[in-house]
């Protein structure tokens, strides 16, 4: 097993007087492998956490750290200057309690924490600070001093003075404090809509002291303050951006960027905006689907489209537009189809005329307008031979809501047969407008219905549900038959379900009372390490941590920051034949780590997740698999990368 030595060197590091809260541990290790040898001259990625009372007690403290091992497999970095995961070094109360340092290394540089140690802090802050000598004061508002080689007593000065320097000493006298605020600039604001803007600044000085807050302030009278509206959005210095909403459509806003310190508020320059008087307007956007073999005959096209943004109002039609010249539109010939005016559609261009060039276009409209989707060029049939003669014979099920279909051609209508199948429907007379699964040709040339029988499996049907089924088949012309329409009710689902039985595409980690329905993890990630965010910090309000509030919170985050590499889309993608995937919330990810990993099942790696449960503007909630015997659950940065791994419901 691998392990690692630590080196007597922890030290604290405080900035200040002496009665200060440490801001940095001094922090050294050696890294072993498994045969004992150094790891030298090589990246690891540490995780470090400050774990209260115990070993394994509560984290107040977490980051994470890259760094190198050198010739002597030593490596060494301050704890507090890490990538920030939760907690504050500088808000730890060291004298509530026994404080331990907590180590999880991947001597590879990812985050695969393979290495695990645990040290109690003995010397510091308590015997440190007990070893310069301090005393305690006579008075209220006595201060202490370092003299070079003790502390020494100031008496508390009288209401109203000053404490200056001289010489080294600190000296109660009269007189006033001076210093600067901060400097920063404010940003020209972008993104500007009818309710909002992304505003932003750069504090580019913190001044005479650390800058506590910073922000946008804005009113619609000029020169605003913090006495006006405000977002605040950090503290420290640097550029930064956050979206004001809220704000009225066609108004002018005057916007300054502010920081504070502890001498007081200093602003930026002022930038004027005018917010829009309404949303630009824009038509759908749509596909066109091109037809395979069987939707092609001598005078018909089955065709269809794919209506991927209503733009910026409902659709309120669409279908398919057709000619003999090219690039069509609705003032030609046109097909409209029925529908919710999103999503994918089929449709029947009927009447048309053999061996003849025709040109498709899929169409939407709304209140901004008509789209077209690309052109499809389509060839009819330049024969009109006999349609083959199918049977549709019977319907049987298997598990899970499986039907085989069987379907026999007694008369291939004088051509070679193309393709053969079955339609299903929860209405009567299924054609291609319905769901279809094709079946393998036997010998492609049917002609007895004892012999030439053919069957296909239909998946993922309801239980306890009545479909009508009908067999098909195509022959050479491009004629499609179809047979005598059956109906079978799919058997109830009385099978139960437990936890770690692989199903559905991954593993069981949730069933509920019935026994019938619960929830499935992916056995796999999606994709690639990703953050939570898609480049903007914004409140998508999915602060649901419970179980069963993944799939609305994934559609919540979706929804407002659209496609993109981001954990919720990653997570939403098709995957092992499911297209329902979504990103787990906290409560969901804590049964997974409890029911699946704790037990060596899952496939979890032991790095950090994300979760779909935001915590704040800034912040969503995440967890770290690497630790086998307590959850170890945290706020992490939405621009950090963390692994994904999707759950679905059964």
């Amino acid at each position: 097993m691998k392990k690692i030595i630590y080196l007597a060197t922890i030290l604290f590091l405080s900035v200040g007087a002496f009665s200060q809260v440490p801001q940095l541990i001094s922090y050294q290790a050696v890294v072993r492998n498994s045969n004992n040898a150094l790891v030298t001259n090589s990246n690891v990625s540490v995780s470090i956490s400050i774990v209260k009372d115990s070993a394994n007690g509560t984290v107040v403290y977490s980051e994470l750290h890259s760094t190198t091992t050198n010739a002597n497999g030593l490596f060494s970095f301050s704890i507090g200057t890490g990538l920030y995961a939760s907690g504050s070094l500088s808000s730890i109360n060291w004298a509530s309690g026994v404080y331990f340092i907590k180590s999880q290394i991947d001597p590879n540089g990812g985050l695969n924490f393979t290495i695990t140690g645990t040290s109690q802090i003995l010397s510091v802050p308590y015997a440190l600070y007990a070893a310069n000598g301090t005393q305690p004061g006579n008075n209220l508002g006595d201060m202490q001093y370092w003299n070079g080689s003790k502390w020494v007593i100031i008496p508390a000065g009288a209401n109203g003075s000053t404490l200056t320097m001289n010489n080294g000493v600190p000296t109660w006298g009269t007189g006033s404090v001076t210093g600067t605020l901060p400097s920063l600039t404010t940003a020209t604001p972008s993104s500007i809509t009818t309710n909002s803007a992304v505003c932003g600044g750069n504090v580019t000085s913190a001044g005479s002291s650390s800058v506590t807050s910073y922000g946008i302030c804005y009113a619609t009278t000029s020169n605003p303050t913090t006495s006006n509206s405000t977002v605040q959005v950090g503290s420290g210095t640097g550029t930064f951006s956050t979206t004001v909403s809220g704000l009225s459509a066609n108004t002018t806003y005057y916007i300054r960027a502010y920081a504070t310190s502890s001498l007081g508020t200093n602003y930026g320059n002022q930038v004027v905006i005018t917010t829009l008087s309404s949303q630009t307007l824009s038509s759908p956007t749509v596909t066109t689907t091109a037809p395979n073999f069987l939707n092609v005959t001598a005078s018909q096209i089955i065709s269809g489209g794919n209506i991927t943004s209503i733009g910026s109002s409902a659709v309120t039609s669409y279908g398919l537009c057709y000619a003999t010249t090219s690039n069509p539109t609705t003032a030609n010939s046109t097909v409209l189809a029925s529908g919710s005016g999103t999503g994918s559609f089929l449709d029947t261009i009927s009447n048309l005329n053999a061996g003849t060039i025709y040109y498709v276009r899929a169409f939407a409209t709304n209140s901004a307008g008509t789209s077209y989707g690309n052109q499809l060029v389509v060839t009819t049939e330049t024969e009109v031979g006999n349609e083959p003669t199918v049977l549709t014979i019977n319907a049987t099920a298997s598990a899970n809501g499986t039907v085989t279909l069987t379907g026999a051609v007694t008369d291939n209508g004088g051509d070679l047969i193309q393709g053969v199948g079955g339609l299903w429907d929860v209405n009567p007379i299924p054609a291609y407008r319905s769901p279809y699964m094709t079946a393998s040709l036997v010998d492609g040339n049917f002609l007895n219905a004892s012999t030439d029988t053919f069957s296909t499996s239909i998946t993922n049907l309801t239980p306890g549900t009545t479909y009508y089924f009908r067999a098909f088949a195509s022959n050479g012309w491009s004629s499609t038959a179809y047979g005598n329409q059956i109906t079978y009710t799919v058997p109830s689902n009385t099978a139960t379900y437990k936890i770690g039985q692989s199903y559905g595409g991954g593993t069981i980690f949730y069933v509920d009372g019935t026994g019938q329905h619960g929830l499935i993890v992916a056995n796999n990630d999606a994709g690639g390490i990703t953050p939570w965010y898609n480049g903007s910090y914004l409140t998508t309000g999915t602060t649901d941590t419970t179980v069963g509030a993944g799939a609305t919170n994934t559609s919540s985050i979706i929804a407002l920051q659209g496609t993109g590499s981001y954990a919720a889309y990653v997570a939403s993608q098709t995957a092992n034949g499911y297209s329902d995937w979504y990103l787990p919330s906290k409560g969901e990810l804590d049964l997974i780590f409890i029911n699946l990993t704790q037990a060596g099942l899952g496939n979890m790696q032991g790095n950090v997740y994300w979760s779909s449960s935001e915590y704040d503007v800034h912040q969503a909630w995440a967890q770290q698999f690497a630790q086998k015997n307590y959850i170890n659950t945290y706020t992490y940065y939405k621009s950090n990368s963390a692994f994904v791994r999707p759950i679905r419901k059964f």
